[in-house]
């Protein structure tokens, strides 16, 4: 190497180019290291016999490894996870770790996604609070370790995916980027689908109205032409197409009793309640599982509301944001609000209506859609740490505060989670 080659390699710009890449790789390096902490439970080596849905996995596992058949679709749930299960197993992990090792991949990937398309809305910090606002929201963790529905926490990873590849897609600057982040759209869909068709039924029309509302509210130099819409066109269709083929699999896959509609109403407490127990949903007010929304992802939302579009200081908004940032945080309060009204009582002549509503246990598993789309918004508030180091404690207060009041979730009751015992049948 000359002395000029040395000098440019050691010059301030690359250096500086270094720290740069080191800052933005610390992000979401801490999301996945922190979305680590919801995973403490699955080291409990007495974790996962009481949970109906992971015992069903477990179930599927051996059968597969016994037999040799490959599994399709069980209820709603898709072959992928129990596949997944099945090649971490033959990797040398045992059946029941490598349900638990599905179960972390869950977690640690929908802390990525969900930072991929935050962090494209409000930058890293952003990314960061809302990566973990959705690992941590209590309907997700309940997902895990109440109800150890592996296929449903694995599927959730994708809608966020599915949200940043798809607007990465229709905002792109050249076709080759644009094929690349709508191949991973692709992905995202097909990954959907054989992994839990509910998620897929839920999650699909809200992605695709996500991307019609990024068309719609797009800058004029952001359009580029007939491209864009084209784009927006082709994958809003994709994910058209998945909901209904996940319907139309879902109505003719043989399924359990539906039971009472009425069991799966929220009622406006139980929202924000920190009670927390084992159970199944019952009609009435009482249930013993929690539909806990949040304290933080829903405190957080709101306050993103207020000070981006009411609050003002002087003649700008409190949080200020760009018209395209604005709508984004629109849309997802929007949605969050709409899919939380729909759990509600008065919604219940609608649902009971509704063929298959109660067999796929609707409305109450809505408050899927409301978490993701609280956790989106919520990352909004991100934003106030940016330059102010008032704004750096608040933004490791948001997260202390979001991992710390989910902390009974992370419990496993030495009386429920058992294993059953050597050679003992599952059910």
């Amino acid at each position: 190497m000359t002395d000029v080659e040395a000098l440019a390699a050691h010059s301030p710009v690359r250096a500086a180019a270094k720290a740069v890449r080191g800052v933005r790789a610390s992000y979401p390096a801490a999301a996945l290291l922190l979305s680590l902490i919801a995973g403490w439970p699955l080291l409990h080596p007495e974790f996962l016999g009481g949970a109906p849905g992971a015992l069903r996995s477990l179930e599927r596992l051996l059968t597969l490894e016994a037999t040799g058949a490959w599994p399709l679709w069980v209820d709603a749930e898709g072959p992928l996870p129990v596949v997944l299960a099945w090649a971490l197993a033959k990797a040398g992990a045992g059946p029941l770790i490598a349900i638990k090792l599905v179960m972390a991949i869950a977690v640690v990937g929908s802390a990525l996604t969900m930072y991929c398309i935050a962090a494209d809305l409000w930058g890293r910090r952003g990314g960061l609070l809302a990566a973990l606002l959705f690992v941590y929201a209590p309907t997700r963790l309940v997902d895990l370790y109440v109800r150890g529905a592996v296929a449903e926490a694995l599927a959730w990873l994708s809608p966020p995916l599915l949200l940043w590849a798809g607007r990465r897609a229709i905002l792109a600057r050249s076709a080759r980027s644009a094929g690349a982040a709508g191949a991973a759209a692709g992905g995202g869909v097909l990954f959907l689908l054989l992994t839990h068709l509910g998620v897929a039924l839920l999650a699909l029309p809200a992605v695709l109205l996500f991307f019609a509302w990024t068309l719609l509210t797009a800058r004029r130099g952001e359009k580029r032409g007939a491209a864009c819409g084209r784009r927006a066109v082709a994958l809003s269709g994709a994910a058209l197409a998945g909901a209904l083929l996940s319907a139309a699999l879902l109505a003719h896959a043989p399924r359990a009793a539906a039971g009472d509609p009425a069991a799966f109403i929220v009622f406006p407490h139980q929202l924000l309640s920190p009670r927390w127990g084992i159970g199944a949903p019952a009609p009435g007010p009482d249930d013993a599982i929690s539909f806990d929304l949040g304290l933080a992802p829903t405190t957080l939302t709101l306050a993103a509301v207020v000070l981006a579009f009411w609050q003002r200081e002087g003649r700008h908004a409190a949080l200020r944001l760009s018209r395209r940032r604005r709508a984004a945080l629109g849309f997802f309060a929007t949605l969050a609000l709409i899919a939380t009204l729909l759990t509600l009582p008065p919604t219940l002549p609608f649902w009971s209506a509704l063929p298959g509503a109660a067999a796929l246990e609707l409305p109450w598993r809505l408050l899927g859609v409301a978490a993701l789309a609280l956790a989106a918004a919520g990352g909004a508030c991100g934003l106030l740490s940016f330059g102010r180091p008032a704004g750096q404690v608040a933004l490791v207060t948001f997260i202390g505060v979001a991992i710390l009041a989910v902390f009974p979730y992370l419990q496993t009751p030495e009386g429920i989670f058992r294993p059953p015992p050597p050679g003992a049948p599952l059910r």
